[in-house]
């Protein structure tokens, strides 16, 4: 239901709904940017059109009068043609670059081909006339009409302030109507167009409005879009899996290369590296609990590695250091005086050890 989609569209909804040409955008910006574009060039360019019309009459007369062929006003209209279509390059050009630079500005460069594939519900003549008497048919009609009112109440609100200049326009010089006329109707279609402007900007923000919450989703949605994305909860609990897997052989692997293993003795067992004349504080680089300390102890003692019991120690290594994290400042004089009474003893092996027995690491390998 409409009232349960409280979560905004995720990337992926965004994506397809652009791919199926579901996007917020308003042919009235388009249309109203393009008008104002023309009827802001029309002072400069409507008087050398007129100028290029009057001269291909004039010449036409000329012509006329002296009973030329019908191929130099040929000629003479071919002129006039080119000549407006150089006037008129410009300005149409712009137009077009505008229409394209307002689309873009809209809805961003998309292409969407599936619009192209035909569908039987296009052509489907229930379902068009269902479309027609829609409650959104009705929305956009409703709008059209306000719009024309609008816009042609800005145009009527013109004439009536101007009427008074209509009226003077029977007594101005003849060579005075054409230019006024002119004048006045340019600012009319400006008064229009800047209204229809506006109706346009606000056409846009209620389009983009319109869209957002049409994109909205149920919480559900989300999840089921998220499981989608991600698999099913048993791919992940195997993948997880696997990566512990992975992660625990990597772990072992590193166990040989230990300086000494601190147990609890046998709930916890962590191993620390520690290389003399290096900067850095003793690292952990291995520990696990219960079958896994079990491991450890197994692989420090097949690799010669001290094993020392200290449970405190243990507990709090297991605790507070994660793996490749050097040990807390405040377990530095534990583990000094673990390694102190290593040197002591004469157990500590800071260097190279024995090479690990062949059999000790294919069931290395095997964990």
């Amino acid at each position: 239901m409409s009232e349960d989609k409280t979560e905004p569209a995720t990337a992926k909804r965004r994506k397809k709904a652009r791919e199926e040409g579901q996007v917020a955008r308003s042919s009235d910006l388009v249309s109203s940017v393009v008008l104002l574009s023309l009827f802001s060039g029309a002072p400069a360019l409507l008087p050398k059109m007129g100028e290029a019309v009057t001269t291909f009459f004039l010449k036409s007369f000329s012509l006329l009068t002296i009973k030329t062929g019908p191929e130099k006003l040929l000629e003479l209209a071919g002129d006039l043609f080119r000549n407006v279509g150089q006037l008129t390059m410009v300005p149409m050009l712009t137009a077009m670059g505008l229409a394209v630079g307002i689309n873009i500005l809209q809805v961003g460069l998309t292409f969407t081909p599936t619009l192209l594939n035909a569908k039987a519900s296009r052509i489907d003549l229930l379902q068009g006339t269902k479309r027609l008497f829609s409650p959104h048919a009705f929305m956009e009609i409703g709008k059209g009409l306000a719009k024309v009112a609008l816009v042609g109440q800005a145009g009527w609100s013109y004439i009536n302030q101007n009427a008074a200049s209509f009226l003077r326009l029977v007594q101005n010089d003849p060579h005075e109507i054409g230019p006024t006329v002119g004048k006045m109707t340019h600012e009319l279609g400006m008064k229009m167009v800047q209204t229809l402007l506006v109706i346009a900007v606000l056409d846009y923000a209620w389009q983009r409005y319109q869209h957002e919450k049409s994109m909205k989703m149920t919480k559900q949605e989300v999840k089921d879009e998220m499981k989608d994305a991600e698999g099913s909860p048993e791919t992940r609990q195997r993948i997880r899996q696997r990566q512990r897997e992975f992660s625990r052989r990597r772990m072992m692997s590193e166990v040989p290369k230990a300086t000494v293993v601190i147990t609890n003795p046998t709930h916890f067992a962590v191993a620390l590296l520690y290389k003399p004349g290096q900067p850095g504080a003793p690292r952990v680089i291995a520990k696990g609990q219960d079958k896994i300390a079990l491991r450890i102890r197994e692989i420090a003692k097949e690799n010669h590695v001290p094993v020392l019991e200290n449970p405190p120690l243990a507990r709090a290594l297991f605790a507070q250091a994660e793996i490749g994290d050097e040990i807390p400042a405040d377990l530095y004089r534990g583990v000094a005086e673990v390694l102190a009474m290593l040197w002591r003893l004469g157990q500590a092996q800071l260097g190279p050890r024995p090479t690990p027995t062949p059999a000790a690491s294919a069931e290395r390998e095997q964990l």
